[in-house]
Formats: C-alpha cells, sequence, structure tokens
C-alpha cells in the first residue's frame, strides 16, 4: 500500500499537504507501510467495547494519542524534527448572511466534508473541521 512521508507528517501533525515545507526530495515520492498495533480497547463506562458508544471526548482522546505515537515513530524512523511557522495568504470570512444563519444542525452523528475546486460539502461536519480547511499554521522540516 504505501504511504509518502508528507502523507504521513500531515495525519501526525494535522496539517494539509500544502503546509509541510522542507524535507528532502523524496518526501512526496518513496512510500512506505506502517505495520503498528492500537492499545487494546477496555470494556469499562469510559471507554466501552463497542466503538459506536465511545464519547466523542473519549475518540478524540483516543485520536490525539494515535498521532502522538506516530510522530514518535515518525521521529525516531526518520530523525523528523519540524518547527511551526506563521505564513501569509488569503483567507476567507465565514459570516452570517442576511435573514440569520442557513446551517441546521445535523442528525447524523459521523461527521464528513467533501472539498473540491468551488465546491465544499459537508455533512454532520463540526465548525471546527470547515476551519481546519483552510488553516493558518504550517509545519516546515
Amino acid at each position: 500500500m504505501g504511504i509518502p512521508l508528507k502523507t504521513l507528517i500531515t495525519l501526525a501533525y494535522n496539517v494539509r499537504d500544502f503546509q509541510v515545507s522542507g524535507g528532502p526530495g523524496w518526501i512526496d515520492s518513496d512510500r512506505f507501510d506502517i505495520n503498528a498495533r492500537g492499545e487494546a480497547l477496555e470494556t469499562t463506562e469510559s471507554a466501552p467495547a463497542d466503538l459506536t458508544k465511545i464519547t466523542d471526548g473519549r475518540r478524540k482522546t483516543m485520536a490525539e494519542q494515535a498521532k502522538q505515537r506516530l510522530r514518535n515513530s515518525l521521529e525516531a524512523c526518520f530523525q523528523l524534527a519540524i518547527h511551526r511557522e506563521i505564513k501569509e495568504q488569503q483567507v476567507y470570512a465565514l459570516i452570517v448572511a442576511r435573514g440569520g444563519p442557513k446551517i441546521l444542525e445535523s442528525k447524523d452523528p459521523v461527521g464528513r466534508m467533501r472539498l473540491g475546486r468551488g465546491m465544499l460539502n459537508g455533512q454532520g461536519a463540526e465548525l471546527g473541521m470547515l476551519a481546519f480547511t483552510y488553516p493558518t499554521s504550517w509545519v516546515a522540516l
């Protein structure tokens, strides 16, 4: 299957690929396989065995722990060292139109967003997902 290092960095540091600058020439081309095993979920009130019953807070904690493990692996395997910097770029303002907001509360428990040229479609998406679509923080290698 193979995943480029740049993609792994975007996953580990919660940034988009255009926000990663620097690094070796092969960062986009060479592919790597990851063989990892997550911690087993214990059946407790805070972490039920049924993944559909996990709270949003617990799900976010688990996702952050997985990202931290990936960051640790990248640092160990590739001697990855990063720093964050701010770069100026065009931004879009999300404002409420005349007549009030037209956003409806979703009944869908899973947030999804699709982004295409001139199009953004979301279902059950948090506004934070929209904000992440155009972030301002860059990761430089």
